[in-house]
């Protein structure tokens, strides 16, 4: 009988033992992840809910604003990004966006003075995605409220705010006006469990604009606005010290407006030559295209010395076009010597469709052709037994043109002829084809000296005819040979 009852209680003793064990360890906070060591820039996202205990303070790790500009995010030190021509299927392109209270807890957001950002009216129209977009526009209507000063400090102790980032904004705020809210791209963070988003508050006196990064979750939700910079609002200018994603944005807007020079100091030159530039402008020339209003920059990975982007872009006349029907621009770069430099582009469909929508005014255009002597030409096409120039070629050496009045460059320009024709007038007819891409050049500015012409006939056809050719194929083969090509050398 004693044994059964010692049995008993010492049973008894063990299991509330271990009941109380259990309690105790699940009513501590959860533990912070560990950041890998050397990173830059620390993804935090820091909820807004009460019930929530913050253990991280961005702002005491922030050490100045270019570190807290920068992102980093490490997904393989060893192993450098490849163009991707082809996109990614993008999750959230093609499916509705979370409204961020789905399986969510009430958030509190009102201080102890009754302040709560909830409170605040977004213009008229706005439909925010996510939690993160609707900070976005929060944060224009907080900085110009009668409460501004009282809004700030709330979000900053209910770290929505970073302190550092505050101070820009106000800055900022105090001398200009916000006439837009628009989206820049995201970047994927620690671990993929967060995201950084970025958003550029466009100034309605055209001169600086405000750039502001948040880190939030992957569905982006739960924002901190991190880091804020102020930018020229020529989207062509790159600030010192800027990151690799605002990079790729003006990179992107000085070839959409034919800023060959200015795109050109932006990429690795031993990478990415002239030709490609001025051909990649080429496909920009006539504004049919325009980067789209949602999300237009991607970043698929990212670590300290290279990342690679998607730049995604729809018909000028169609700007709320949907996701499919958009294209997409891939960009890589790398980092040396602390500068982020472009070193490939790919152009996925652009060319394609460049191509198929000059045709229809004739002739035949592709603008980068291979040059025996290496690297690639630029290609201008001609009408049969003709010499004159179409208003899309004109074009294509205006683009050209704006690259040797600023160097010391030279080019090349030889004409050719289709195989009809005897070879004493294809050899005149070339040199008049060629004397035509000439005197456009001079026209637009360009020295005689710069330029060296010569006709080479039906010598040197670019896609030669064969005896199983049709006569479609024949046809269509004629058609390419009658050219002028441009072999650019812009370091002579």
């Amino acid at each position: 009988m004693k044994r059964s009852i010692i049995l008993f209680l010492i049973t008894f003793l063990v299991t509330a033992g271990v009941v109380a064990t259990f309690y105790y360890y699940k009513s501590q906070p959860a533990p912070q992840p560990h950041q890998p060591a050397g990173q830059q820039q620390q993804a935090v996202a820091t909820p807004a809910d009460k019930d929530k205990t913050a253990t991280t303070t961005p702002d005491a790790e922030q050490k100045n604003k270019k570190e807290q500009f920068e992102t980093v995010v490490i997904v393989d030190e060893n192993k450098t990004p490849e163009v991707t021509p082809t996109a990614p299927k993008d999750a959230d392109d093609n499916q509705q966006q979370p409204t961020g209270d789905e399986n969510k807890e009430e958030q509190t957001t009102t201080d102890s003075a009754g302040k709560s950002i909830d409170s605040i009216q977004l213009p008229e129209g706005v439909k925010p995605e996510h939690e993160t977009q609707k900070m976005a526009f929060t944060v224009a209507e907080v900085f110009t409220s009668p409460d501004s000063a009282e809004y700030i400090h709330f979000m900053v102790e209910n770290k929505l705010l970073s302190q550092e980032a505050a101070g820009v904004i106000t800055e900022w705020f105090a001398n200009n006006e916000v006439a837009a809210v628009e989206e820049i791209g995201y970047v994927l963070a620690y671990e993929g469990s967060s995201k950084l988003y970025r958003y550029r508050m466009v100034s309605a006196n055209g001169e600086k604009d405000l750039v502001i990064d948040f880190i939030a979750d992957s569905k982006g939700n739960s924002p901190f606005l991190n880091a804020a910079v102020v930018v020229p609002a020529d989207r062509t200018e790159m600030i010192a010290d800027g990151d690799s994603m605002m990079l790729v944005e003006c990179f992107l807007h000085a070839v959409r407006q034919g800023s060959v020079l200015k795109a050109r100091n932006m990429v690795d030159r031993s990478y990415v030559g002239d030709a490609s530039l001025a051909g990649l402008c080429m496909i920009f020339e006539d504004g049919s295209y325009m980067m789209r209003k949602k999300t237009p920059i991607r970043c698929i990975s990212h670590h300290d010395t290279g990342s690679s982007y998607l730049v995604y872009v729809v018909p000028s006349d169609n700007p709320d076009a949907l996701t499919y029907e958009s294209n997409n621009i891939a960009v890589n770069l790398h980092k040396v010597n602390g500068e982020w430099k472009i070193t490939a582009v790919g152009t996925d469909k652009l060319l394609e469709l460049y191509m198929q929508s000059a045709q229809a005014e004739g002739g035949r255009y592709c603008p980068l052709v291979k040059n025996p002597k290496g690297g690639q030409s630029i290609a201008l096409y001609f009408a049969f037994d003709d010499s004159s120039l179409t208003p899309r070629s004109i074009k294509q050496l205006q683009i050209v043109a704006k690259i040797l009045i600023d160097g010391k460059g030279k080019l090349d320009i030889a004409g050719h002829t289709d195989d009809q024709g005897s070879e004493q007038y294809n050899l005149e007819l070339s040199r008049r084809r060629a004397e035509a891409v000439r005197q456009v050049l001079i026209e637009q500015g360009v020295s005689p000296d710069q330029i060296t012409t010569k006709g080479l006939g039906k010598n040197e056809p670019r896609n030669p005819i064969t005896a199983t050719d049709d006569e479609s194929q024949v046809e269509y083969k004629r058609g390419e040979n009658r050219r002028a090509e441009i072999y650019l050398d812009f370091e002579s």
